[in-house]
Order: C-alpha cells, then sequence, then structure tokens
C-alpha cells in the first residue's frame, strides 16, 4: 500500500536573545532534509510553525503546544481515519513473537521451528570470579555462554592442578586426537619439563603432531620420535643400577621390578589365563628375586638371563645361587623339587609358556634383552632411554605403536610406564609437592593400560606427589571397569578434570558429575545429544577447601596450524624443509642417542647355543639327531621322549596335574641325559674359553701368544682398527662414527676379554659408544698412539679426542676464524686442544674439551692456559655433571665469581647463560659434547 503510515518528525529549538537569528536559519536549512525521499511512495511535508499565523502571541502559542506533543509522544495525523499499528521486518517482528518450549510444541511446530531438544542447549559457564583462576596453563576449550556462543578467552588448566590429571573421553570421530595434539602443545609452550606422547593407533596422529609442532616452535630440536619397530627405545627392563644410585631402597627396586614384569605379562597373556597358573608367577618372582641377589646376583641382567635360569631349574633342578639374607628365596624355590614329576613340569611348562610370550615377539625380546654396559666410572657407554635424563629437560617425546600388534603396544607402554616410575623415585622422596618442570604424560586409547596395578595403584593415586600430570584418553571409563574394578574406582575418583564428548555414558561417571542443578538423568541426555568436538568439562577446585565450578560447555580449540586438515597448513617450504631436513635430523638424533642398534649376525640366543652353557661350550650338535633344536623354536616347547604326546599346550593352564602320566611327561626345554654329555673330539683342543687362535699375516701378534691370552683373530682385528680411529688413519670410520658399528663388524669378537685384559676400554661420548685402546693393547700391537702439536695428547682416550674433533668443527663454522689447529701449541709452549686462527694468523679462539676426572686442578691448569693466551675460550664437557664440577673447581680456585647452582644448573642451556654472565677471562662460553654434535648437523 502507498503511504499507509504516518511519521512525525520534530525538531525544536530553545533561542536566547543572542542566538535567534543563527537559529532561525539552522531550522530553515533542516525542512529540505528528507525531500529526496518524497516520491509515490513516501510524501515529505516540511513545515515552520512559525511561518503560519500574524500574531507572534499565535506563533509562539503553536510553538509550544508542537513541544508539549514531542514531550508527550503524541502523534499529529492528516485528515481522514487513523488507527495505530506497528510496522515491522521480519527481524524485528521476531522479538514480537513469544514460542514456546519445543517440550510443548506439536511435532508439526517443532519441525517448523527447527526447535532444539531442551538438552542440547549448552550447560551454564560458571561464575566469571571462578573462571578467572583458569587462564593460565593447558588451554582446553572455549566455554560457551547461554545462547551458544563461545567466550573470548580458552579455560586452561593451572600447572599446580595438572599433576590432579586429567581424562578425555569421546567415541570415535569425537575429535580426540585433535584435542591431544592441541594439548601437548599447550602443555610444551605452558609448562617446563618433558610432554610425553603415547599413540598406539598409528592413524598418523603423531605425523600430524610433528607438523604441527614444527610450525608453532619452528623446528623440531627438541622432540624424539620412537616410531617402533623403526626406531626402538633402549629400555633396560631388569635394571636396579639407576635406581640404586639414586639412593633407593634395594628391596623396594626389586620388588617393583617383580610387579611391574607381572603387569606386563599379565596385559599380554590376558588376565583369565595369567591367574590360572599362579605357582608359576611365584616361581618366577623369585627367580628375578634371585638374579637380582646382592651377594651372588646382579645388578642388571636380560630376558635370556631368566630364561636359563628357568631352564636349569627344570633341567638340572638347580637354582641360581642366593646369599643368606635371601635363603627364604631358596626355600621358596627349591620345595618345588619335592613335587611329582609330573606336577613338577606342568608347573615349569607355565613358566616357559610365560616367557615364550616375550620371547616370540622379537621386538620385545629385544627390548627386554637389553643390558646396557657401564664403564669404570659408572657411566653407560651403550644406548639407554631412561626418563631421568628428561625429568628437567623441556623436550616432547612421542611414542608411535601404532605399527605393533595390540599385546606388544601395550607391553612397550607398560614398559616406559615402569621407566618412568623409576625415575620419579628421586623426586617422590625429596617431600616436595610444588615442581616447576612437570612430566606431562598423555596416552591415547589408555583402559588396557590404566586398568593395571602400575597405573591404577601407583602412577595414578601417587602421581601428585612427584609432579606427574596424567593425561588418559579413552572412549569411555567402562572400558577399564570391563577389565578391573578397582582401577574403574581410581579413574573416576583420581582423575580431577574430566572432558567428555558425546558417549553414551554410565550411571557412575554420570552420579559424579551431577550437581543439585543437574541430575544424572539430565546431564547423560545433554552428554548424548553433544554435537562432535564440543565437550562438556568437570575441573577440580583451584583452592583447597573450596567448591569446584560445575560441570559447563565447552567449544573445542580450533585445529592447530601446521595440521593438513587446519585453516594454516604447512607451507610449501616449510613442508619440504619439513620433510626432508627436521624430521630426518630428528629420526636420526633419536636412533642416535636412545634407540636399540640392530642385532648383529654373531649375537646367539641361549637356546641357539645351548642354555646353561658359556663360551665355547656346547650341549650337543646336528649329530644328535633327534636330540638337535630348531634354532628358531623356542626351548620351551615339549618333545616326546616316548611315543606319548607330551602334555599339550593348548589346554588351559594348571599348576598341576595328579591324574597325568609321569612318563609321557618329557623336559620342557628340551632334550637331556645324552644332550648334556660332554661331547667327545675335538672340543678339547680348544682354550678354556672357546676362543680360535689364528695365525694370520695381517696380525701382528704370534701364535702362541694368541692361544696363551685366548684372543681370537677378530680381537687383535679390532684393535688395530680402533686405533686407527684414534689416529685418524682409517679409511671408513671417523671419530664422529660410532664405534659399535665397527664392533659389529666382526663375527668372533668378545669385547669382554679383551676389557678384562686391560688392552681395551669402553666409554660414551656424544650419546654414541666409543672404544680406546689402552697401552697393554698398544704394547700387543706393537704400535703407538699419536702425540704432540697436532697429533693428541699423551695417554688421550677416545671420548676426549672426540670433543677435541667437535670443537675444530664448532670452530671452522665461525666467520671470525679462517682456519683451525688441534692440539695447537703456542709460543710459550702451552698446547690447546684446539685453537682458532683468523686471516692475519692472529690467535682468535681456544678450546678445551673435559671429562670426568679426579684431578681437581687439572681444569684449573686449562682455565690458567686459556686467560693467558688472551683470546675467546669455548669449553666442551662430556656431560652436565663433569660441567658443573669443573666450574666448582674454577669457584673454589677463585678463578670465576660465582657458583653456577640451582636452576642455573638444571641444562647446558642455563648454564651457558650463566657464564656468558661471569665474563671470566679463561671462559667465554660452554658446550655439550651432544649440543656440539647437534648443532653442527643443523
Amino acid at each position: 500500500a502507498k503511504r499507509s503510515f504516518t511519521v512525525n518528525i520534530r525538531a525544536v529549538g530553545v533561542p536566547t536573545n543572542d542566538t535567534r537569528d543563527g537559529l532561525d536559519a539552522r531550522m530553515d536549512s533542516l525542512l529540505p532534509v528528507f525531500d529526496p525521499l518524497d516520491g509515490p511512495f513516501y510524501e515529505v511535508e516540511g513545515q515552520r510553525l512559525r511561518d503560519s499565523g500574524f500574531r507572534e502571541k499565535t506563533k509562539e502559542k503553536k510553538a509550544r503546544a508542537a513541544l508539549q506533543r514531542l514531550l508527550n509522544r503524541e502523534l499529529t495525523t492528516g485528515r481522514g481515519k487513523t488507527r495505530p499499528e506497528l510496522v515491522l521486518c521480519g527481524t524485528e517482528l521476531a522479538n514480537f513473537v513469544l514460542v514456546p518450549s519445543s517440550e510443548q510444541l506439536t511435532v508439526e511446530g517443532t519441525r517448523g521451528t527447527r526447535a532444539e531438544q531442551q538438552s542440547r542447549n549448552p550447560l551454564p559457564w560458571p561464575n566469571p570470579d571462578l573462571i578467572q583462576q583458569f587462564q593460565d596453563g593447558m588451554a582446553i576449550g572455549y566455554a560457551l555462554d547461554e545462547n551458544g556462543e563461545p567466550r573470548p578467552d580458552p579455560i586452561r588448566i593451572p600447572p599446580d592442578l595438572l599433576p590432579t590429571h586429567y581424562g578425555r573421553f569421546a567415541s570415535t570421530g569425537g575429535g580426540k586426537s585433535k584435542a591431544i595434539i592441541n594439548d601437548a602443545l599447550s602443555l610444551r609452550e605452558s609448562t617446563g619439563g618433558p610432554v610425553v606422547l603415547v599413540d598406539p593407533k598409528g592413524d598418523g596422529m603423531c605425523e600430524n603432531y610433528l607438523r604441527c609442532h614444527y610450525e608453532r616452535f619452528g623446528g623440531l630440536d627438541d622432540v624424539y620420535h620412537f616410531r617402533v619397530p623403526e626406531t626402538i627405545p633402549a629400555f633396560s627392563f631388569f635394571d636396579i643400577r639407576p635406581a640404586l644410585e639414586a639412593g633407593r631402597n634395594r628391596e623396594d627396586a626389586i620388588q617393583d621390578k617383580v610387579d611391574h614384569f607381572h603387569d606386563i605379562l599379565r596385559m599380554i597373556m590376558g588376565r583369565e589365563q595369567y591367574g590360572q597358573a599362579f605357582v608359576a608367577n611365584e616361581i618366577l618372582s623369585y627367580l628375578i628375586k634371585a638374579l637380582f641377589d646382592e651377594e651372588y646376583g646382579s645388578d642388571v641382567f636380560g630376558l635370556d638371563d631368566l630364561f636359563a635360569a628357568a631352564l636349569r631349574m627344570q633341567r638340572d633342578q638347580t637354582i641360581p645361587p642366593v646369599s643368606a639374607d635371601n635363603q627364604n628365596i631358596e626355600e621358596s624355590l627349591t620345595r618345588h623339587f619335592a613335587k611329582d614329576n609330573h606336577q613338577f613340569q606342568v608347573s615349569m611348562d607355565a613358566v616357559g609358556n610365560r616367557l615364550d610370550k616375550l620371547k616370540e615377539d622379537a621386538h620385545l625380546r629385544r627390548i627386554f634383552s637389553h643390558v646396557p654396559e657401564q664403564n669404570d666410572a659408572g657411566e653407560y657407554v651403550d644406548n639407554r632411554f631412561d626418563f631421568r635424563e628428561f625429568l628437567d629437560e623441556d623436550a616432547t617425546i612421542i611414542f608411535d605403536l601404532g605399527d605393533l600388534r595390540p599385546e606388544a603396544q601395550r607391553a612397550i607402554t607398560l614398559l616406559l610406564l615402569s621407566n618412568l616410575w623409576d625415575a620419579v623415585q628421586v623426586r617422590r622422596r625429596d617431600g616436595q609437592t610444588d615442581y616447576e618442570n612437570l612430566t606431562n604424560l598423555i596416552i591415547e586409547e589408555a583402559a588396557p593400560v590404566a586398568s593395571t596395578k602400575l597405573v591404577s595403584e601407583q602412577l595414578l593415586p601417587q602421581g601428585r606427589s612427584f609432579g606427574l600430570s596424567m593425561g588418559l584418553v579413552m572412549q569411555f571409563p567402562e572400558q577399564v571397569r570391563n577389565r578391573n574394578e578397582r582401577a574403574y574406582d581410581e579413574v573416576l575418583n583420581n582423575i580431577k578434570t574430566k572432558l567428555i564428548g558425546n558417549i553414551s555414558i554410565e550411571r557412575d561417571l554420570a552420579e559424579s558429575l551431577a550437581h543439585e542443578d543437574l541430575s544424572p538423568t539430565e546431564l547423560r541426555n545433554r552428554i548424548n545429544t553433544l554435537p562432535s568436538g564440543e565437550w562438556i568439562a568437570q575441573l577440580p577446585s583451584p583452592s583447597f577447601g573450596e567448591t569446584g565450578p560445575p560441570p559447563f560447555s565447552l567449544k573445542p580449540l580450533p585445529i592447530a596450524p601446521g595440521h593438513p586438515e587446519s585453516d594454516q597448513p604447512l607451507t610449501e617450504p616449510q613442508e619440504d624443509h619439513f620433510e626432508s631436513v627436521s624430521r630426518p635430523r630428528m629420526v636420526e638424533r633419536t636412533q642416535a642417542q636412545y634407540g636399540l642398534t640392530e642385532p648383529t649376525e654373531s649375537t646367539t640366543s641361549p637356546e641357539e647355543t645351548g642354555w646353561g652353557s658359556s663360551g665355547g661350550e656346547t650341549t650337543g650338535s646336528a649329530a644328535d639327531g633327534d636330540a638337535a633344536t630348531d634354532p628358531t623354536q623356542s626351548a620351551f616347547i615339549s618333545e616326546s621322549t616316548t611315543e606319548d604326546a607330551s602334555t599339550s599346550t593348548t589346554q588351559p593352564e594348571a599348576d598341576s596335574d595328579p591324574d597325568g602320566d609321569e612318563a609321557a611327561m618329557s623336559p620342557l626345554f628340551g632334550q637331556t641325559t645324552e644332550a648334556d654329555e660332554d661331547p667327545a673330539g675335538d672340543q678339547a683342543t680348544q682354550p678354556e674359553n672357546g676362543a680360535t687362535p689364528v695365525q694370520e699375516s695381517s696380525v701382528p701378534v704370534p701364535d702362541d701368544e694368541l692361544q696363551q691370552r685366548g684372543l681370537s683373530r677378530d680381537d687383535v682385528r679390532f684393535l688395530n682398527r680402533v686405533l686407527d680411529v684414534m689416529n685418524r688413519e682409517d679409511d671408513e670410520y671417523t671419530l664422529l662414527d660410532r664405534m659399535s658399528q665397527l664392533r659389529d663388524e666382526y663375527d668372533d669378537l668378545h669385547v669382554e676379554r679383551l676389557t678384562e685384559q686391560d688392552l681395551l676400554d669402553a666409554d660414551s661420548a656424544a650419546g654414541r659408544k666409543y672404544y680406546t685402546v689402552l697401552p697393554d693393547g698398544r704394547d700387543l700391537l706393537g704400535r703407538e698412539l699419536k702425540a704432540g702439536p697436532g697429533a693428541g695428547d699423551l695417554g688421550e682416550k677416545t671420548p676426549h679426542k672426540v670433543g677435541v674433533r667437535l670443537l675444530e668443527l664448532w670452530l671452522q663454522q665461525r666467520d671470525d676464524v679462517v682456519r683451525v689447529e688441534p692440539y695447537y701449541e703456542t709460543d710459550d709452549g702451552t698446547v690447546l686442544d684446539v685453537a682458532g686462527i683468523d686471516e692475519d694468523g692472529d690467535l682468535v679462539w681456544g678450546g678445551e674439551a673435559e671429562l670426568a676426572s679426579n684431578n681437581r686442578h687439572a681444569p684449573v691448569e686449562d682455565y690458567d692456559k686459556l686467560s693467558a693466551v688472551d683470546t675467546d675460550a669455548i669449553w666442551a664437557f662430556n656431560n652436565r655433571e663433569t660441567a658443573l664440577d669443573v666450574l666448582e673447581s674454577l669457584a673454589d680456585a677463585d678463578r670465576i665469581d660465582e657458583r653456577v647452582s640451582g636452576r642455573a644448573a638444571r641444562s647446558f642451556a642455563t648454564i651457558r647463560d650463566a657464564v656468558d654472565d661471569l665474563d671470566a677471562a679463561g671462559l667465554t662460553t660452554v658446550r655439550g659434547f651432544k649440543n656440539l654434535d647437534q648443532e653442527l648437523n643443523q
């Protein structure tokens, strides 16, 4: 309709005597303002009220009437019939319509209005004052207001609340993987200490995390990625040396190993099968304790040693010797010898079945058999992964287990958790509960692991006391209940931060989240209708004695930049650098420092060499016919010595079978009797240790001396090659190559024999294993270690030579250095480990490589000669402990003004910063051997 409503637009001015003329002009100018709107649809008419009439009094009266209508909001209309109406557009009309709740609408009304169920409304976000206490730490998402709009700032879990643990529970496709990536990135950014990510799914989450980490932090320098089995972490399971060094009680350390071992077996075999043979479990427990005997046992052993002990117990009815303090172990094991032979064999068969579960998986066998060597100073010379090295380091450690079978995945997860438990015991004893550096552990598909005693009875309830934050991610907590009711209760009670996606929530979890304004039924309805990616959060109380916020709705964080599905994936140059440079360097660094080395062909298993034998002894040969065993077959597989079949391993396990036929039973570990007899023939002509002395033109040792020492050809060859590398004369290997690779080239090499005769020494540097030919070894070869300017120091060991070489390469990269000389002799006869010389021929850098030493005066002398040459000085140390010892010696000798301790001593980066602040004449900067190695490989 045209001109269907009337609008009044009024302007009133109140002039003074001085402004009357100007105001009149302004009012006149307002009249034509709306004339452009005048047309067929709108008629605009402007009027000055004072223009009509002749008397001033009449004009004033009309003006006052207009003012009154303005104040009273009275509408002036034209002639004709009028009625009041509202003229509204669609958006305006919606504000005048009241629609009842969707529960009160008809089906047609619900469909027509597209109404959502009341349960889809977000839970109200908490009091703003309470939310302010959740602004630092790990970001988990954005709280939703009553309109479903996210708040501007994300909710964060403060670092002091992270050790109360958190759980993410959501079904497949609920956004768990993307949330885990955001969790790990946020933890890396907001907390100190390691972030450990365990992913058994193998769905690409680890690769996506690496891309996001690369984009967020500009590289992967602080990331270690174990993609098993390509890179297997060098765990040493049956190893209590670190625990003892940390002051742990021996009995407690051993008992932890026993308990964790059974946790792993229970995980691999299944709870029901594992529990069927409790006597076999008891035998294994006592055998482990016997092998750890303080007097007759060892602080470290491998799976093969445990297997051999079980074999001897079954075959010879002998057990490992134990001290008088452990007579209870001897009594508990030997009482089984009094049993009926058939019953004893069945129990030992169950023992064998358990050990076979570890041996039949090649990857698990390698891990459980790894026994890293130590030198005389107690330093490890083989690769070894230990969480102790990372507790105070800002590093991200990823275990990608997706390529393994489920049993192996869970076993390796428990191995790393056992290692973590050992590592944090030193923290637990210091009585501190507030740690600057947390250990943040995130486990995907965590239900099987959470049901173990290690997690539910140790890590979860006690983690707060040693700064451990666990993030358990699973589809729903009921998965834990299906395995362990007690563990399920621990998950509900000891995980204080719960993030719940769209799952079918069980009654106990609903009741733990409900409160007076939200019943368990209402909560279940809301969770069942959550959209994908949205979460309901329950947070712990931020302060003791106060109630935490009630559950509220969360919108997830956006997909992290760098993720292929994010709005900001890696650019083409970034992707190219990531794939060709950053990622390969990370993989190589992880393998070189903490991965298991590949097994060599000379590595033999006990069942291949004969269990219970040593050196060159044998228990049989191919000539024994049926007595020979297949090297690929487990030694625990029963073989019948008569025509009767032995007990089938497919039957349910039991510790006794009194109805069985004793004559049908055979030893579980292969043949006895004939196979145990000493073989005849030329065995007697071999040396006692089984070596094969051979005289060859390339071996500069007389035949009779080889035989007298019990050395092999390869022993001497290896000594020669090591000395070549030390003298920088080898055509293939350099000082920066791992000598373990050189060692693996020799099949008949016996390193232990060389070290026992003081011919060779083993040590480590820059995370790699090295050997040093000692003076007796050089005398045996009739060769010398090069020494003198440009060649080396007298009596120098290989790790020191490695440090010197690293310093050389570091100086070569400096712009102010044109020539680098090792073992540089100055005009006054002083020898520097390394010197950097500029284009004018002037000495501008001096360097010293330092190893652990009992001579506290040596570092002071090195400092004095560096300060005397009046040049910049770099010191390189094999490890952080040596650096701190040297700096303490310099402080005691008043060479530096302050000690480096406390927070400044936590890493090489902080030590370097502290040294930079000292501004000492003979100490410009410091590096670790590993730091130098990493800088050179960037």
